[in-house]
């Protein structure tokens, strides 16, 4: 008993390969694939044994119509045997373009992805530089500012200095004026205290030892008065420099906190703009990295896509082979049989 082919009126392999996707071999192999069918159909009908298809082709052919020519000789394992080749032949090459479509879709993939993840780190450049452009501005602005107030304040304390030197100055000039103007009147009052002790003496008679005595006395007077002068001057200069010294130290100091202070309040601001721009920097940095990792998923998940679609490719055309296989090797034991 034969075996029932895949087959119904000849074109069920058609529909087959058709509704699979399968494209049927062209040309030579295909017409070498038709002949080695009709071959194995008649061979399977009964009409010729597989060692005479030629002899029972052409004795039906002179049989149906004495106009028409003689059939070549066939042979049905030649036939099968190239119907098998061009069979696969056609699965290899069809594995191949799929394949070759998987690589090239991955190169379209990797090109599209390298170009957004270029586009993703330049802007994450420009974001990084604008920030950085940001930071040095503000830091410059807080520099400049110290800087201002320092030399705003050195400046006032030199004007106080200045003041306090002149102050200071004229305090001297008044104190030597007074001291030359206190040893001038000592010396005239020396000098009019000897006219009227020398006019005294003469009006009592007395004279000699007794004018001298008078005369050194009148003159240690004088020393005396003349050296309290000095010495007031000297208490005095001393007394104008200590408080000169203590006025200008107040002036240093009062610069000095000053100075503490715009350091201080700078500091504090610096700190604050150096905070904010650390944090800048890592809101750029996680939204940069948020960006390649969203870039990178999509390109993983169309490569994933486009192996799958290529597996399912390669799983149709390798069902269609089996397909056009097992209707080849059907006719092939039927005509055996």
């Amino acid at each position: 008993m034969a075996l029932v082919r895949h087959d119904d009126g000849g074109s069920s392999q058609d529909k087959r390969a058709a509704a699979l996707g399968l494209v049927r071999p062209t040309g030579m192999i295909g017409n070498t694939i038709n002949a080695a069918t009709v071959a194995n159909q008649a061979i399977a009908n009964g009409a010729v044994t597989p060692g005479k298809a030629a002899a029972a082709t052409a004795s039906s052919g002179s049989s149906g119509s004495s106009k028409a020519a003689a059939a070549p000789a066939v042979d049905a394992a030649a036939l099968y045997s190239s119907y098998l080749a061009g069979l696969e032949g056609q699965y290899n090459a069809q594995k191949q373009q799929y394949a070759q479509q998987l690589e090239t879709g991955k190169q379209n993939a990797r090109n599209q992805y390298n170009t957004l993840l270029a586009q993703i780190n330049e802007q994450a450049d420009r974001q990084k530089a604008d920030v950085e452009a940001s930071y040095a501005g503000q830091e410059q602005t807080l520099k400049d500012r110290l800087t201002q107030q320092q030399a705003q304040y050195a400046a006032s304390a030199q004007t106080a200095k200045d003041t306090q030197q002149q102050a200071y100055e004229q305090a001297l000039a008044k104190l030597d004026a007074t001291t030359t103007d206190n040893q001038r009147g000592n010396y005239i009052n020396m000098m009019q205290n000897q006219r009227r002790m020398g006019q005294l003496l003469t009006a009592m008679g007395l004279g000699g030892g007794a004018s001298e005595s008078a005369q050194l006395a009148a003159l240690n007077e004088y020393l005396n008065a003349q050296n309290a002068v000095r010495k007031a001057q000297t208490e005095g200069q001393t007394d104008l420099s200590s408080d000169q010294a203590a006025q200008v130290a107040a002036i240093e100091q009062t610069l000095a906190d000053q100075n503490a202070g715009a350091l201080g309040s700078y500091q504090t601001a610096a700190a604050d703009v150096y905070a904010a721009y650390m944090t800048a920097l890592q809101q750029a940095a996680a939204a940069a990295d948020s960006r390649r990792n969203d870039a990178l998923t999509a390109y993983h998940n169309m490569v994933n896509a486009l192996i799958q679609q290529e597996a399912e490719l390669q799983n149709n055309a390798y069902a269609n082979y089996l397909v056009a296989l097992n209707n080849g090797q059907l006719a092939q034991i039927n005509a055996q049989l």
